[in-house]
């Protein structure tokens, strides 16, 4: 079987993934994304975004701050 996992890739090769958001960044928290192919070892991750997004737009990711993905709606 073979391992379509990306955990332990670096940084790097995470940018430019794509995924769907699946809750919305609200006044003081986070939107969350879900990717089809778990990226660095989780399907779900908590991102932030500088444009407006909704629920079931298409995400790629930018840059990642700590445990928080920063991305930009595609």
């Amino acid at each position: 079987m073979t391992d379509r996992t990306k955990a332990g890739i670096s940084r790097e090769a995470a940018i430019g993934e794509t995924g769907q958001v699946i809750r919305q960044p609200g006044q003081g928290s986070r939107g969350m994304v879900r990717f089809t192919t778990p990226l660095l070892g989780a399907e779900e991750w908590p991102f932030i975004c500088d444009t407006t997004v909704g629920v079931g737009d298409r995400v790629s990711v930018v840059d990642i701050s700590g445990n928080t993905l920063v991305v930009r709606k595609r």
